[in-house]
C-alpha cells in the first residue's frame, strides 16, 4: 500500500464487506442507472447485482436459413456452379444435370428471384465444373467438368454479365471433373486445385463411387492465362472438394473431399505461394461433394452438407459450419435446408446472403433456393465512461459502456455471473485492439443497446485504441478512440429530480438525505476512470486495494477535501474507491462532489451533508 494512502476500508473483515455489497446493490436496484442503462455494476465471486430485477435471457443466434419462394427458378439439378458476380450484383449458376438431362443454361439471382440469361454464346453442357469471380477483371470464370456423354472438359470461359466468352490460354490445366475454386483477393488470381482425371475409356463415378485418379496440383489464373504452381507442401490428391477465400485472413481455405473411395475431413490454406495444413480443435467430420462459399463481410467460410462420415456410416449431411480462420465452429439455425449433397452456393455480398439452390438425396434432384443470412453487423455509434457517460477516449482498467446498433439479439438486461468476467457472453464479444475483453453485461432495452465492459489495461500502451463489437459471429467495423490517463466518473442514482452519488459512510451506509454526512467524517466515493494502480489485476479480475499512482483532487460544496486513499476497490472489477473527508464549514444541504486527476473532471453529484 502507498505510505501516502490508508487502507480503502477501515475494517475490511467479512462482515464490513457484506455490508458494503448489500448497501451497494441496494443503491442500484432504486434507481441506480443512468439513460435507462446499467451505470454501474457490481462484480463479486459469489453474487452480481440484478439491475432492474429482469431475468438473463438467452440470445438467439441471428443466423439462419430461409427458403425462398420465387415465381422463377431452375429446373432441378445437382453437381451445378455459382458465383457471385461483384460486377452485376447477382449470384450466376451455370449446368449442371438430374437424372434426365444435363444442362447448359445460365441463370441469374438479384436477392429475390431467378432469371434465365440468354447469352449469344456459351459453354457446351456440363457437371462437375467449377467457377469463381474474378474480381480483377471483373469476370466470372468457368473451368472443366465433365460432358453429357462423359468426355472430359478442360475449356476456360468468362461471363461479363451477359455473354460467355471462350478463352484461348497458352497453357491450360488438364481436364477434369469434381475440382474446387476460389478467387484469392491478396494476389488477384483464380486458384484451381485437384478434382478427377480417369483414363480415357474409364466410367466416371456415379453418387456414391469412389473418383478414380484423383489430382493434387495447383493451378492460378491471371486473367489470360493458367500457371500451374509448385508449392513445397501440399494438399493430398482429392476430388468432390471445396474452396473459398478468407477475407479476414487473406488465405483461400479448403476441405476435405474424396480420393480412392475414402472420405477427406483435412483442412488447409493457401497463402499465394504454399499450402499449410491447419490443426482445428474442431471439424466438420469427413465428406464430400458439399458448398463453401465465403463470408466476406463477416469475416468467415461458410460450409453446408455433402455426403459425410457419421459414425461408421456415409449419411447425407445437412449441418452448417463456419470457418473463422483457426478453428471450425458448428452453427445452430432453427431451420435448415435438408440433408443434400452436391448443392452449389454464393455469397451475395449486395443482400448480405449466401445462396443455397439445388443438389440430391437418394438421386432425385432437387430444385430449391435457401438463403443463409446473419443479419446486419453491428456498428458502435459511441463508447462513453461507464458511470459518468461522457465520451472523448476510454481509460486503461475502466468499467467502460459501448452503444450502438446489432449489438446484441437478445433482448433485456443481461449481466455476467462469473469471475473473471468472461470475453464471449451470450455470443456477444467487444474487441479492443483486436483482442476481446471482459464483459458485465449485454443489455437490449426499447431499442436501445449496450455492453458494459472492462478496458483493458494493456491499452495503456498506445495513444488510440480500436473498439468493435462481434455478435453472433459477426465482427462490425471499429472505431478509433483515445486512450486517456485518467477520466473520473462517480457513479450515481436519481432521487427527487437530483443526481446523487455512490457515496458511502465509512461503515457502508449509503450517504443519502435520510443518512447525511458529517463535517470530518470519511466518506467512501465509488468511481471509475482513475488509471493507472500500482500491480493491477488481470483484467476481468477483482482488485484488492491497489492504489492509483496518482491521487485524485476532490472537491465537496467546491471546497477542498482531503484523500486518505484512492485506489480499486476490493472485490470489484474496474471499480475505484476514494476515501475523502468532508470539509468543515459546508452550508447544510445537497453539496456538489467533483473528483479531478490529470486535468480531467469528473460529473458534478450531489452528496447529502447535515
Amino acid at each position: 500500500m502507498d505510505s501516502k494512502q490508508q487502507s480503502p476500508v477501515s475494517d475490511d473483515d467479512a462482515v464490513t464487506a457484506k455490508a458494503r455489497d448489500e448497501e451497494l446493490s441496494s443503491v442500484t436496484q432504486s434507481g441506480f442507472t443512468s439513460k435507462a442503462t446499467v451505470s454501474m455494476t457490481k462484480w463479486r465471486a459469489v453474487a452480481v447485482l440484478t439491475m432492474f430485477c429482469a431475468p438473463v435471457v438467452v440470445a438467439q443466434t441471428a443466423a439462419n436459413w430461409t427458403q425462398q419462394i420465387q415465381q422463377n427458378f431452375p429446373p432441378p439439378r445437382f453437381v451445378h456452379a455459382q458465383a457471385y458476380d461483384l460486377a452485376h450484383g447477382q449470384v450466376i449458376l451455370f449446368a449442371g444435370g438430374n437424372n434426365i438431362n444435363v444442362f447448359n443454361d445460365t441463370w441469374a439471382w438479384d436477392g429475390s428471384n431467378w432469371t434465365e440469361k440468354s447469352p449469344g454464346t456459351g459453354p457446351p453442357a456440363r457437371y462437375s465444373h467449377a467457377m469463381a469471380y474474378d474480381s480483377a477483371h471483373g469476370q466470372v470464370v468457368l473451368f472443366g467438368g465433365a460432358s453429357p456423354n462423359s468426355n472430359l472438359l478442360n475449356d476456360t470461359w468468362v461471363w461479363d454479365g451477359s455473354n460467355w466468352t471462350q478463352k484461348s490460354p497458352q497453357t491450360s490445366p488438364p481436364a477434369r471433373y469434381g475440382l474446387a475454386m476460389a478467387y484469392d483477393s491478396t494476389h488477384g488470381q483464380v486458384v484451381l486445385f485437384g478434382g478427377a482425371n480417369p483414363p480415357s475409356g474409364t466410367s466416371l463415378r456415379a453418387a456414391g463411387e469412389a473418383y478414380p485418379e484423383t489430382l493434387g496440383d495447383t493451378w492460378v489464373w491471371d486473367g489470360s492465362n493458367w500457371t500451374q504452381k509448385s508449392p513445397q507442401t501440399s494438399p493430398p490428391a482429392r476430388a468432390a472438394h471445396g474452396m473459398a477465400y478468407d477475407s479476414a485472413h487473406r488465405q483461400v481455405v479448403l476441405f476435405g473431399g474424396e480420393a480412392n473411395g475414402n472420405f477427406l475431413g483435412d483442412t488447409w490454406v493457401w497463402d499465394g505461394s504454399n499450402w499449410t495444413q491447419k490443426a482445428p480443435q474442431t471439424s466438420p467430420s469427413a465428406r464430400y461433394l458439399y458448398a463453401m462459399a465465403n463470408e466476406s463481410a463477416h469475416g468467415q467460410v461458410l460450409l453446408f452438407g455433402g455426403i459425410g462420415i457419421v459414425g461408421a456410416k456415409s449419411n447425407v449431411l445437412n449441418d452448417t459450419w463456419v470457418w473463422d480462420g483457426s478453428n471450425w465452429t458448428q452453427e445452430s439455425p432453427q431451420t435448415s435446408p435438408t440433408a443434400r449433397t452436391g448443392t452449389a452456393m454464393a455469397y451475395d455480398s449486395v443482400h448480405d446472403q449466401t445462396v443455397l439452390f439445388g443438389g440430391f438425396v437418394g438421386m432425385t434432384a432437387l430444385g430449391e433456393t435457401w438463403t443463409w443470412s446473419r443479419g446486419p453487423a453491428p456498428a458502435v455509434s459511441a463508447v462513453v465512461n461507464g458511470a459518468s457517460f461522457v465520451g472523448g477516449g476510454v481509460v486503461p482498467g475502466a468499467i467502460a459502456t459501448a452503444f450502438g446498433t446489432n449489438l446484441t439479439s437478445g433482448p433485456g438486461i443481461n449481466l455476467t455471473s462469473s469471475l473473471p468476467l468472461p470475453t464471449m457472453f451470450l455470443n456477444d464479444a467487444v474487441i479492443i485492439n483486436n483482442q476481446p475483453v471482459a464483459l458485465f453485461a449485454v443489455d437490449n432495452v426499447s431499442g436501445q443497446q449496450q455492453i458494459n465492459f472492462q478496458v483493458p489495461w494493456e491499452a495503456a500502451s498506445g495513444p488510440n485504441a480500436t473498439v468493435a463489437v462481434e455478435n453472433n459471429g459477426t465482427t462490425g467495423a471499429s472505431i478509433s478512440v483515445p486512450v486517456l490517463a485518467a477520466q473520473p466518473g462517480i457513479f450515481n442514482y436519481s432521487a427527487g429530480g437530483n443526481t446523487f452519488g455512490a457515496i458511502l459512510h465509512a461503515n457502508f451506509q449509503l450517504a443519502d438525505t435520510g443518512h447525511p454526512a458529517r463535517a470530518g467524517e470519511t466518506v467512501l466515493i465509488y468511481c471509475t476512470g482513475l488509471g493507472a494502480v500500482s500491480s493491477p489485476p488481470e483484467d476481468g479480475a477483482p482488485g484488492n486495494g491497489q492504489p492509483t499512482k496518482t491521487t485524485p483532487t476532490v472537491t465537496i460544496g467546491a471546497a477542498s477535501a482531503m484523500v486518505s486513499f484512492s485506489g480499486l476497490a476490493p472485490g470489484f472489477v474496474g471499480l475505484y474507491q476514494i476515501n475523502a473527508e468532508v470539509p468543515a464549514g459546508l452550508t447544510a444541504g445537497n453539496q456538489p462532489v467533483v473528483v479531478m486527476l490529470a486535468g480531467a473532471s469528473s460529473n458534478s453529484v450531489l452528496l447529502p451533508v447535515q
